[in-house]
């Protein structure tokens, strides 16, 4: 459990199990820098016309 190959050969699996734990990446801009976007509306996902990315869109207390 000490040895030095054993903790890196351990530590590289740990960061890839954590990068797949994390989910979506931290910086995910879909707007990227627009203050308001336009989109078409499908359901609860709205897909962007800037770029065509679809975003989950949420208006609480309406309808």
């Amino acid at each position: 459990m000490g040895s030095a190959c054993f903790q890196i050969v351990h530590r590289k699996k740990q960061r890839f199990r954590q990068e797949l734990q994390e989910g979506s990446p931290k910086k995910y801009k879909p707007l990227a820098g627009a203050s308001h976007a336009k989109g078409l509306v499908l359901e609860l996902i709205v897909q962007l016309v800037k770029n065509g990315k679809k975003v989950a869109a949420f208006v609480p207390n309406d309808g």
